[in-house]
Formats: structure tokens, C-alpha cells, sequence
């Protein structure tokens, strides 16, 4: 007998959310897409077999539970259509869908006033019915053993092709959606009453999302001074006024002149930046996409709502901000230190353990880009620099666990070599310089690294002799790749930090391991394809140039096939990663000098 399946893609997500300034700008573009999701999800319910989708999990869609604001419904969703409904479902689904998109251009223009728009309301709706879209496509098949979702996202890959937006929408999207009173009504939608999430004001009868430098300095929310510091900008709300940077500095100022610690001033570098993370499920969807039996479909598309929902607790409780958590794909912006002094890496450690406990096969992992930017830096930059990290790096990084063989492979080794689960990050400094690095998460070199940022506490109030290591070791690049090759990495280290004593020499000792672990995991590096199965030469290439900022002039194509250059690019690869680790160890307790 044929079964019917029904898929549904919404959009476009990064044409939404990439013109967003502010940080309610941003969660008011990604949730509402969500809700457009959740909407479509509810009115269809009755045409899927038993009341269920095959993805996303639908068990809490009746209820009103709110998850801190996240958008929990992504932008598929794929269900199995009830046996003697399907001909009433194809005479609904256009009415459905139109529907539901004015419901959401409602919401966008909520109490709309055209005094602050260069369009008309009614010119404004007629570009968005066309920004935003719903594409459906139906799958029959009598095969027992058909991989469903495989077809179906097939479909609905080739129906995205088709670009159905204005090309000038971008320079309106965050001029007039998203203000005043619209912002309140996805409040009502997204958050419950006095969230941890929300900064209150005028008697706790008003509330708005924190700005991005009140993410920053969410380090000092535990203390007194925080109050004031909400208080600066909740003013200005107060009074219909959007915040500047007048206050910025006002907030910078009041930090600054908190009483010193240790004759150091509380208020460090990092405070003027933060994170936005973007995180991807390693095989999550190749899974799903592979079942044939829908069952066990359910039953993992349950598993990743749980993991959302999860994600999102610990991601307020780290004092940050979630975007989107819809499956295995997370979006948030974070401090890069706590009120509880943890770190943003240890923020990815609990959601890693989240992911665990779910007990995913094996053969899936998760892969984080981390994109840590001034506070004066363009949101919408920072979210794409975010997106390439995790779509350029960590999910091209593939590294050979053990072994001895230097270049690019041809031949993808199951037995020998690991790709993905990686994690990477890069550090925009407000002086226009970055660095950056990929990593494997699941190796001795990220544990080290992450034992060396704790030992790093103990030494942070000399950081010239941190800032000396980290010169040292860019000096004599090639001697301690050489080191590393003979063996010989303890003299190298004794020879070159022999003054070292008491807590620096436990901090050397440190940085020795993480570079012989370095050396040791990334003995052989290269992306794989898109099967998996054999590497190519361009891939490879892309990888390198984005990883080590190459410029083409200077390593043309051709250049990649000379085993002397693979073997210089692998060198630089392993020093760039050791140099990048310490280097955001010191950026994250240097001083503030501006």
C-alpha cells in the first residue's frame, strides 16, 4: 500500500536575521520564523497519521510552554499523511499556508506607524508576503523500505532554489520590523512572565532584552553595580529613545571605576566582547535521512527535541541569550565569563554533555563555530563570520587519530581517520586584527588546552611572561615542530624557559603537553567531500586558505600539490592552533587598556 509523506521548508532564515543591529532585532527575526513554523505545525496536525510528525517532535505542541525565548520549531518539518485525508489536506494546505503567513506579518507589523517607514503598511505587507515563503511538496511511495525523508528533503532542496524576494528587501527588514510595540507582542508569544532572561525596569512593569554590551559585562550581574548598569539603558527605553553609544561608554565607565582587586581594576578586555555561537549536529541529518522506518524516525526526532529544550537551559543559566534551538542546530550569543566565572568553553562542555545524555549513535557528534567580537561590531557580521567558522572549518576538519603520514590523503580510512566533532573560534579585535582556530573536541590536546586556560588564572598578573611564551614559541616555529618530530620537546622547553619557577613552570609544563598533543593528533589533516569517501584537491584548498587566512597570490592552486608545501602548510596548521589557544587563554584575562 502507498504511504504519503509531506514536507515543509520556511524562509529564508539568514536573509531574516542577517540585517539585525540590535540583539531584540535578532531574536525577533529568528522567532518569528519559528512561530511561522509552529502555526503551520498545529493547523496540520489532523491530516498526519496518529496525530504525529515524522520531524520535528510535536509531543508539546498544544501546550504553552515557552523555552526562554528560543525558537525550538527549525524550518522543516516532515510528516506522514493520514490514510483517506490526503485529498482534504492538498484542498487546505494553500489556505493553510497563506493564512499562517499573514498571521506572522501581523505580528511583524503589530501597531505598525507609518511615520517611521519609508513604505506604506500596504506596500510593507506585499514585499513580505513575498520575503517570506512556505514551500510544500508531497512523496508517494508503496516501498517498505523507502528512505522518506531523503526524497523528501531532495524536493524540497530543488523547490529552495527558486528566489522569490525582492532583491531591495534588505535595506527595510531592520528599519521598520521588529520596534515598539511588535517586539512586545513576540514577547507575549515567546517568554513567560518574568524570565531570567529579561532586563526589567519602571517597577518591573516593563522588560527588554540586554543589549550586546550588557551580554558582555553579565560577569558582574551578581553585584550591585549591575542594577545601575540596567538602569542606563532601561531609561532610555523608557522614553520611546533607542540606546548609543553615549551610554555604552557610561556603562564602560561605571565598571571601571569599581574598587581594584590586587591593585587590578575588575573591568578587563573581555568585557567589551562577546560571543555568538552556532552549533551543527556532525551525521545528524544523514541519520535521520537514511531510516526507513518511521518509528525510529519519531523516536530520534524526540531525542533532539529534548536536546534543544536542554541546550537552552544551560545556556540561560550561563547568563546567555538563546536565538534558535531547533534540533541539533543551536544559535546563541554569550558572555565570554559568567557571573559564576565559568568560561564560554565551558558552556560548550555542558551542551556536549546535553548532547550525550540523549544517547545519539556513535557515528554523530556536534560541531560549534564561535565567533567572539567587539561589542561595536556589526551583529549580522558577526553571525556570518559565526556561520563560516562552523560551515568552513569545523565541519570540513578531518584529522588522522594516530600515525606518521605527512600530506593530503586520497584515500578516506574509516580506521584511521575521525572528521568533524570539532570545535573553532575567532577572535575580532577591535583594532582590526584576528586570530583563529579549529579543533577536535574529543581529543588530549582540547582537555589540555582547557587545563592550561585554568592553570593560566594562576599566572594571569604576569602576563608579560605569558606574553613572552607566546613570542618565544612564534619565533622558533620550526624548532619546535622539529622538537616534536625527534622527540626532544623537553629540552626545547627547558632550554628556552629555563628561568621558569614555581606556578610558571607548571604553566610551561603545561603549554609542552598541548604542543606534543597537537603534534600527535594533527599528523595528517584534510576535509573530506561530501560522501565522505575521497578528498578533494579544491576542498582541500579551501580549507587551508580559510584556516590560515592564505592569500591566493601567494599560495596559488597548483602550489597545494608540492609535498614541501603540504608539509609547511601542516607545520603552520599545528603552530597556528597551539599559538591561537594561547593567545585567547591571554585575551580572555588581559587588562583593558583603552
Amino acid at each position: 500500500m502507498s504511504k504519503t509523506y509531506l514536507a515543509l521548508t520556511i524562509g529564508p532564515i539568514y536573509k531574516t536575521i542577517q540585517r539585525a543591529r540590535k540583539t531584540r532585532e535578532l531574536w525577533a527575526a529568528s522567532f518569528l520564523l519559528s512561530l511561522f513554523m509552529k502555526k503551520l505545525l498545529t493547523a496540520l496536525k489532523i491530516y498526519s497519521k496518529e496525530g504525529k510528525t515524522l520531524s520535528p517532535n510535536i509531543a508539546t505542541l498544544g501546550e504553552n510552554t515557552k523555552y526562554h525565548g528560543a525558537g525550538i520549531w527549525n524550518d522543516n518539518c516532515y510528516l506522514e499523511v493520514e490514510d483517506g485525508k490526503l485529498e482534504a489536506m492538498k484542498a487546505a494546505l494553500p489556505g493553510i499556508i497563506k493564512k499562517t503567513k499573514e498571521d506572522i506579518i501581523d505580528l511583524a507589523l503589530f501597531a505598525f506607524s507609518e511615520k517611521e517607514s519609508p513604505l506604506s503598511e500596504d506596500e510593507l505587507r506585499s514585499l513580505l508576503r513575498q520575503h517570506f515563503h512556505c514551500h510544500a511538496v508531497l512523496f508517494s511511495s508503496a516501498d517498505q523500505n523507502v528512505q522518506m525523508l531523503k526524497q523528501l528533503s531532495t524536493l524540497t532542496a530543488s523547490a529552495e532554489m527558486r528566489d522569490l524576494f525582492p532583491s531591495r528587501h534588505d535595506d527595510f527588514v531592520s528599519e521598520v520590523l521588529f520596534r515598539g510595540a511588535a517586539i512586545w507582542e513576540l514577547y507575549r508569544e515567546g517568554f513567560d512572565p518574568f524570565d531570567k532572561v529579561f532586563t526589567y525596569f519602571n517597577g518591573k512593569r516593563d522588560k527588554r532584552l540586554p543589549s550586546l554590551l550588557e551580554i558582555g559585562v553579565r560577569e558582574f550581574r551578581n553585584q550591585e553595580v549591575y542594577d545601575d548598569i540596567e538602569n542606563i539603558i532601561s531609561e532610555k527605553i523608557r522614553l520611546k529613545k533607542d540606546e548609543t553609544d553615549e551610554e555604552n561608554q557610561e556603562i564602560i565607565q561605571k565598571l571601571k571605576n569599581l574598587e581594584k582587586i590586587n591593585g587590578k581594576s575588575q573591568f578587563k578586555k573581555r568585557h567589551k566582547y562577546l560571543a555568538i555561537v552556532q552549533s551543527d549536529g556532525d551525521g545528524v541529518g544523514n541519520l535521520i535521512q537514511s531510516e526507513t522506518d518511521s518509528e525510529t524516525i519519531k523516536t530520534l526526532s524526540a531525542k533532539l527535541m529534548a536536546f534543544s529544550k536542554a541546550a537552552v537551559d544551560k545556556i540561560v543559566g550561563f547568563d546567555g541569550l538563546p536565538v534558535y534551538a531547533g534540533g541539533d542546530d543551536l544559535l546563541f550569543i554569550a558572555p565570554l565569563r559568567n557571573s559564576e566565572k565559568k568560561n564560554i568553553f565551558d558552556l560548550i562542555k555542558q551542551i556536549q554533555g546535553v548532547y550525550a545524555a540523549q544517547e545519539l549513535p556513535s557515528s554523530t557528534s556536534l560541531s560549534f563555530g564561535i565567533s567572539i567580537f567587539y561589542y561595536k561590531y556589526p551583529l549580522g557580521e558577526a553571525i556570518e563570520n559565526g556561520r563560516e567558522l562552523l560551515n568552513k572549518l569545523s565541519k570540513k576538519l578531518a584529522f588522522q587519530k594516530k600515525g606518521e603520514e605527512i600530506g593530503f590523503p586520497t584515500v578516506w580510512d574509516e580506521d584511521s581517520y575521525s572528521a568533524k566533532n570539532a570545535l573553532s573560534f575567532r577572535v575580532m579585535l577591535h583594532a582590526g586584527q584576528s586570530f583563529a582556530a579549529v579543533m577536535r573536541q574529543d581529543g588530549d590536546s582540547f582537555n589540555l588546552w582547557k587545563a592550561l586556560l585554568e592553570t593560566h588564572e594562576s599566572v594571569q598578573s604576569d602576563a608579560a611572561f605569558v606574553s613572552g611564551v607566546i613570542h618565544t614559541l612564534e619565533r622558533l616555529e620550526w624548532l619546535l615542530e622539529q622538537a616534536c618530530i625527534d622527540g626532544t620537546t623537553e629540552y626545547f622547553f627547558k632550554h628556552h624557559f629555563n628561568e621558569a619557577k614555581g606556578k610558571q613552570e607548571v604553566f610551561i609544563q603545561r603549554v609542552r603537553e598541548l604542543a606534543e598533543a597537537i603534534f600527535e593528533e594533527y599528523g595528517a589533516l584534510f576535509p573530506p567531500d561530501k560522501k565522505g569517501k575521497s578528498v578533494h584537491q579544491r576542498e582541500v584548498i579551501k580549507f587551508f586558505r580559510s584556516q590560515l587566512e592564505l592569500r591566493e597570490e601567494d599560495f596559488p592552486d597548483h602550489a597545494f600539490s608540492d609535498p614541501q608545501i603540504q608539509q609547511k602548510l601542516l607545520t603552520k596548521f599545528r603552530s597556528n592552533l597551539l599559538y591561537s589557544a594561547l593567545r585567547i587563554i591571554q585575551f580572555l584575562n588581559a587588562d583593558d587598556h583603552e
